[in-house]
């Protein structure tokens, strides 16, 4: 246990990225390196945090958020979650999966998907999670999967017209809600 623990707080970065449901994008300043001194990292312009297709490219490895949707929750998808250079314990990494595919409700939405998607022609989907309303911890409280999966109709080109956020029942009814996020760091930072 403490060898997993050592192991764990020493790539717990790795970790977190392996599992995460986006990837981050940045422009790097590199002047700031050039000077020598202590390590720094200063981004240009905007952090960005990338959503891909749900769907792998032909003959492409899942990545991100499409091992949650076809990921088989064993040694396959660890397999392919483990970074080939990395010194991270494969049955962590298997604790942390199993935990986010029980607890997270991301990995659940996620997989919920999979359902929709399910065999036949590809579809194009975007999921979003719906904002959270504080005023009263008994009301408005995030959706289980069993209650709500989000599908967004449309090419999945991001533009001025990719505030319409519509969440599907499983009743099947469809509604509209607020683009406001607070569930965003989830999908990064799982862990």
């Amino acid at each position: 246990l403490m060898l997993v623990s050592k192991n764990f707080r020493r790539n717990i970065r790795t970790f977190n990225n392996t599992v995460s449901f986006t990837s981050t994008a940045a422009k790097q300043d590199k002047t700031v390196v050039e000077n020598g001194g202590a390590w720094s990292y200063r981004i240009k312009g905007s952090l960005t945090h990338l959503i891909g297709s749900l769907l792998p490219l032909p003959g492409a490895s899942k990545t991100f958020a499409q091992m949650f949707i076809f990921g088989d929750q064993a040694e396959e998808e660890l397999a392919l979650r483990k970074p080939s250079n990395s010194s991270m314990n494969i049955q962590t990494l298997g604790t942390i999966q199993a935990f986010l595919y029980h607890n997270n409700p991301f990995a659940k939405l996620y997989k919920a998907a999979e359902a929709i998607l399910g065999p036949g022609p590809v579809k194009t989907i975007k999921i979003k999670s719906l904002q959270r309303n504080g005023r009263n911890s008994n009301r408005y409280n995030y959706p289980t999967c069993s209650q709500v999966a989000a599908i967004l109709p449309g090419d999945g080109m991001v533009g001025s017209k990719d505030r319409d956020i519509i969440v599907h029942w499983q009743s099947g009814e469809l509604r509209r809600i607020s683009e406001l996020n607070t569930n965003y760091f989830s999908l990064r930072y799982p862990i």
